[in-house]
């Protein structure tokens, strides 16, 4: 069976990839505010906004999410890697984000830990976003930029990540292979389905999209 997503597994060594890293460092925790660093350790996806939320990765167990409450439940059905979920309401709020993200740090025991983070502020600082570092508010706490550990961990790819990438690029050329019908002025490359297509997809063995009425047949002609 072809594979078409990063499996848990591989989470999971990429996190204890860094967890070695950390250990190199010294590290007690490490602090991630990138969406794509969090997604390539977690599979949780998200936009990044002026809201501030952190990923944090502790030296064992479970990871952990402090963020606003908009992404708790989406949290919740991306991934099954984080266990933890500290949530506020919105941003600014009556208390911002920051002072919470250091309260919660310290009931983590992590008030005068050495800490690794890619951005030490505790925020990307997007869509207008401000508000006093982290550092400030965590005095007793050591802090180091470490966003360069998710560099060099992207630049080398683990044999499922290149099997994927094989697997796009396959599909990639057989789809530019197999082009749709010529361009000419005012119509797009695409269309309608109709009646004709689901007929055609029929003919070729698709029979059960006929069960679900809001399922739409795309056309594959001439594979």
């Amino acid at each position: 069976m072809v594979k078409l997503a990063i499996s848990w597994g591989e989470y999971r060594r990429r996190i204890e990839r860094v967890r070695e890293e950390m250990g190199r460092r010294g590290y007690d925790a490490l602090l991630v505010t990138s969406g794509k660093s969090m997604f390539f350790l977690s599979h949780f996806t998200h936009m990044t906004t002026e809201r501030p939320a952190v990923l944090v990765v502790p030296q064992d167990g479970d990871l952990v999410f402090m963020g606003p409450l908009l992404e708790a439940d989406h949290l919740k059905h991306q991934t099954r890697l984080v266990g933890e979920v500290r949530t506020y309401l919105d941003y600014p709020g009556d208390k911002h984000p920051i002072e919470l993200f250091a309260g919660w740090l310290t009931d983590m025991g992590l008030g005068k830990a050495k800490l690794g983070a890619d951005n030490p502020a505790g925020a990307t600082g997007a869509m207008g976003y401000t508000g006093p570092p982290l550092s400030e508010k965590m005095k007793d706490a050591k802090f180091e930029k470490a966003g360069d550990i998710f560099w060099a961990m992207r630049l080398c790819k683990s044999e499922e990540e290149l099997s994927l990438m094989r697997e796009s690029a396959h599909e990639g050329e057989r789809e530019v292979g197999q082009p749709g019908p010529p361009a000419a002025p005012g119509v797009h490359g695409f269309r309608p389905l109709g009646r004709g297509d689901l007929l055609d997809g029929y003919s070729r063995g698709l029979e059960d999209n006929e069960k679900d009425a809001g399922t739409r047949v795309r056309a594959d002609k001439g594979r």
